[in-house]
């Protein structure tokens, strides 16, 4: 099994990821979501009532594959846990997610202020090669 540091490190060079996550009758839900990796871990950013939070919350089980933006999948899949970071935590996160996405970000926060959307960060561990 490779060590979390090359699972990362296979993710990094690219911009998206697709994250599966899992209703609550196990049906997999994919979605194509921007990342950014910070030692072994990596984080997602979206809105705090989005369906794949709603999922998360119910089942932190999650799936990623490196991906384009629009979901083609450009790598191995693998799982692993997802945890909602409390704001406290969101520091590390949000300026690596300025810095990796700049003015995209900020176009995004604008768009998710006018519809008084609430963001969230996500912390995701790998924990092994999925089969693929």
């Amino acid at each position: 099994m490779p060590e979390l540091t090359q699972l990362v490190a296979a993710l990094e060079k690219h911009r998206c990821i697709n994250l599966t996550t899992y209703r609550k009758n196990s049906q997999p839900v994919v979605t194509t979501v921007w990342f950014v990796s910070i030692r072994d871990r990596l984080y997602i950013w979206t809105e705090n009532n989005s369906g794949k939070i709603k999922r998360i919350r119910n089942n932190s089980r999650v799936e990623l594959a490196p991906a384009t933006h629009s979901g083609r999948i450009l790598g191995p899949c693998f799982t692993a846990q997802a945890r909602l970071l409390p704001p406290e935590e969101w520091g590390p996160p949000e300026a690596a997610f300025n810095r990796r996405y700049g003015w995209r970000k900020r176009f995004f926060e604008f768009i998710w202020k006018v519809k008084k959307a609430e963001p969230l960060y996500v912390e995701i561990v790998p924990i092994w090669t999925a089969a693929s």
